[in-house]
């Protein structure tokens, strides 16, 4: 077994670890970062332990520098300055580099992929006509409060890719056996208690202002036999509307007798300010899941939106196959997280 280093080693770790940070930090030439990289990984005794690692990090070191100029990424021909990237990110998280990197990553990233999809469209010939972009940009600020920049860049987007998904004849509109399957996948979301389905047929009668109370009562109780011997009342109906709850979602006054109620049962009357209510049992359903007929307008948009997700990432990864991009502050990113595991690695390896 070899000796444990000396216990100078971690003063020139440290030393080393701090010449590597500095140079990182502030930017200079490759060549001078990389000759840091590997000397900090022969110090750490990386190079032994692991030199693979070593030479991949040292390449990457090499084929990615800090951006400069403020130049945060590029796409093709076209540079996504820090500027346009702080100008999209939200002022709460603009503090500090460490606090908004998350952040950061996430919104260079849609900035990246906007301008792939830019550039692959006007590969393919297509434009938005200003009309078109109006519309949308109108709808889009009208339903989400956007200002008229955000919308107008926003109602671009989706119409070029609308365009691209027709030209690259990728389907949006889910089939039925798509929506189905999305109905199982997500089943989970429409669990819900024991519902009733009920019709509340309000009706009036007729010359009310002439009535007693017990008359309009009377009246009441006559026209409810008529309900539950199946006579109809249509002459004295004034609205029908059709229910199906779970049992705190009714009134009070209808709760307990609606879930005990069998089917074909008439509850009522109930006073109301238009003259009284009657309600008819239509049936009971246990605890269980919506069903599909009863969420389809959910579902349908969500596997609407997953066929659109699908459909964008294809395109993206068709004009990435085109389209060169360099992510400046992913690659500067992922060289000083590694670099931070290199030092903390080199200090466990030191310590006897």
């Amino acid at each position: 077994m070899p000796p444990p280093p000396p216990k100078s080693s971690n003063l020139w770790t440290a030393l080393l670890v701090a010449l590597g940070l500095g140079l990182l930090v502030s930017g200079l030439l490759v060549p001078s970062f990389k000759a840091s990289v590997s000397s900090l990984g022969t110090a750490s005794g990386l190079q032994e332990a692991d030199p693979r690692a070593s030479r991949s990090f040292e390449r990457e070191a090499t084929e990615v520098s800090h951006p400069r100029e403020g130049l945060a990424a590029q796409v093709g021909a076209t540079k996504i300055r820090e500027e346009t990237l702080r100008a999209a990110l939200r002022p709460a998280v603009v503090h500090s580099f460490l606090e908004s990197e998350a952040a950061r990553a996430a919104t260079l990233e849609g900035l990246i992929e906007a301008e792939l999809l830019r550039a692959y469209a006007a590969h393919a010939g297509l434009e938005v006509t200003p009309a078109a972009l109006e519309a949308r940009a109108t709808h889009l600020r009208a339903v989400w409060g956007l200002n008229a920049e955000r919308a107008s860049s926003l109602a671009k987007e989706e119409l070029l890719l609308e365009q691209m998904m027709a030209h690259e004849r990728i389907a949006v509109e889910p089939t039925p056996e798509e929506i189905t399957a999305n109905y199982l996948q997500t089943q989970s979301a429409f669990k819900v208690k024991a519902r009733v389905r009920f019709e509340m047929v309000t009706v009036a009668p007729r010359s009310r202002e002439t009535k007693t109370d017990e008359l309009h009562h009377q009246e009441a109780i006559a026209l409810k036999r008529r309900l539950e011997s199946r006579k109809s009342i249509d002459a004295h109906v004034k609205q029908r509307s059709e229910y199906l709850l779970m049992k705190e979602q009714i009134e009070p006054g209808l709760r307990e007798q609606a879930f005990d109620a069998e089917v074909g049962s008439v509850i009522g009357p109930l006073a109301n300010r238009d003259g009284f209510s009657l309600a008819v049992i239509k049936a009971h359903r246990p605890e269980g899941y919506k069903s599909l007929d009863e969420v389809h307008e959910i579902v349908y948009e969500r596997a609407k939106k997953e066929k659109r997700r699908l459909g964008r990432e294809a395109l993206l990864q068709k004009a990435r196959e085109t389209i060169p991009v360099q992510n400046f502050d992913s690659a500067w990113n992922r060289q000083w997280s590694r670099l931070l595991s290199l030092a903390r690695s080199s200090h466990l390896k030191s310590e006897p």
